[in-house]
């Protein structure tokens, strides 16, 4: 490894552990920004152009045309600008650098794409696939629930813990993007799937014997904290076995939940504490899904509109 590798490391592992320790950053926001700052430390590497502590303007510019080339999207790519942006301020800040390199550079614009989402009856075929026979299966029927029912993040279920619950299951407190504490409501639903999921688990490591982690809410079947991966997967198999041919990520189910919130005339504000949104800005991009849909019913079923269609 060279001089400028050892330096460039050494400079992205102590923004990390900044990351972690100042600022309280989730590990998956952590991991981001490490492999965004990986990809830009082996670019400088590859390119001979020295230590992230020299980089100027154009060596930054030099770094996204390269990215934009390789087909990265314009979404990744403004992701990829805060990162640095973000990196370079810290080295500012903490007397590494005397000038910002990113200073004045744009970040690209990300295109308009609407957030995937699961109609009401897509939830319903979703959530009726469990087999609750089986703790496995009532685990998959609670983290599903409380997905939809509750809004959360993958990172924010994961981390759940049984002291969470509160109001006797009906509120779970979470902690969500820079550490942000919020509480959300869990329907009658959710709350019955995560109590009948508890006491077949327990039953289940009881009976053979095994230990298993009594703090974390959702198991694995070796007794350890759940990861994402196994959310991700699992939801994969519920999604073909209700003949979904949508592609669904766990987050969709929080699309779902804010899309459906808002259908049933919750105000913005409303969803947007539920959400756990700092920005209004955020909570917006859910009004046009549901102007869009109202657009698109009143296109298929207005006379006047079918009429002007006929005429065509």
């Amino acid at each position: 490894m060279s001089d400028y590798s050892e330096k460039n490391e050494a400079a992205v592992s102590e923004f990390l552990e900044f990351l972690r320790c100042q600022r309280g950053s989730a590990e998956l926001t952590v991991s981001s920004y490490r492999n965004d700052l990986k990809d830009f430390a082996d670019f400088l590497s590859e390119e001979e152009f020295g230590s992230i502590f020299d980089a100027g303007p154009e060596i930054i510019r030099a770094y996204l045309t390269r990215c934009s080339l390789e087909g990265l999207g314009k979404k990744s790519a403004a992701r990829r600008v805060s990162s640095l942006r973000s990196f370079y301020k810290h080295l500012l800040q903490s007397g590494k650098i005397s000038i910002n390199p990113i200073t004045g550079l744009r970040t690209p614009k990300p295109d308009g794409k609407l957030p995937n989402f699961l109609t009401e009856k897509e939830i319903d075929y979703l959530l009726s696939e469990q087999d609750l026979s089986t703790w496995l299966g009532a685990r998959d029927k609670a983290i599903l629930e409380v997905l939809y029912g509750g809004g959360l993040r993958i990172s924010e279920l994961t981390g759940l813990c049984r002291s969470s619950f509160k109001s006797g299951g009906r509120i779970v407190k979470v902690r969500g993007k820079g550490s942000r504490e919020r509480l959300c409501p869990l329907g009658e639903r959710a709350k019955r799937a995560v109590e009948d999921y508890i006491k077949l688990a327990e039953n289940h490591f009881r009976e053979k014997g095994g230990a298993f982690d009594q703090e974390a809410v959702f198991l694995n079947r070796f007794g350890r904290r759940l990861q994402d991966g196994g959310i991700r997967k699992m939801l994969k198999k519920y999604l073909l076995k209700a003949g979904l041919s949508k592609s669904a990520t766990p987050h969709t189910l929080r699309h779902s939940y804010a899309t459906h919130l808002l259908d049933h005339n919750a105000d913005l504000r409303s969803v947007q504490e539920l959400l756990g949104h700092k920005s209004i800005a955020a909570t917006q991009v859910y009004t046009h899904l549901t102007t869009k849909r109202l657009k698109d019913v009143y296109k298929k079923a207005h006379p006047r509109d079918s009429f002007s269609r006929q005429d065509k």
